[in-house]
């Protein structure tokens, strides 16, 4: 079974509030993150990274979640309990995630390694419907396929 990666996660939320915070070094220390010189990439470095990362696991899905039909206050609420199921069952682990906004509207993103699109697709799926997840929420998967929680069968 893969390790949780819920230490990770709730460590990675915890440094992305301090930075967004008006004392972002108070903020970090009383959370218990220590904040480093900040990294700039170039879109070229950023692409590098993404290749590589795709190298290391080339059977992936890359979930986005629009907030404008997912009315959820935290995107834990549904990024926790979707890779406790999966890593949990054995179907994958969690690779990242992070929040922005595509124009106005607001989202989370998600990626996971899986052991196998054909069987972790449909059950992904369906976890995101049962945790609220909207029709518009978008899955890109490693062998090119993109589509909508709406149109997904």
């Amino acid at each position: 079974m893969v390790e949780s990666s819920a230490a990770r996660r709730r460590f990675m939320r915890a440094a992305e509030r301090a930075v967004g915070h008006p004392d972002p070094t108070a903020a970090a220390k009383a959370a218990g993150v220590t904040l480093g010189a900040p990294i700039t990439l170039t879109p070229e470095d950023l692409e590098a990274a993404l290749e590589a990362e795709q190298t290391l696991h080339p059977v992936s899905v890359g979930i986005t979640v629009f907030f404008a039909d997912t009315p959820v206050a935290d995107r834990g609420l549904i990024e926790d309990p979707l890779a406790d199921f999966i890593e949990t069952h054995d179907l994958g682990e969690w690779l990242g995630s992070g929040q922005g906004s595509i124009g106005d509207e607001p989202f989370f993103d998600m990626s996971f390694a899986v052991n196998g699109l054909d069987v972790a697709l449909p059950i992904i799926l369906h976890k995101l419907r049962e945790l609220g997840a909207g029709p518009s929420t978008e899955l890109h998967t490693s062998d090119g396929r993109t589509f909508t929680l709406g149109s997904a069968a």
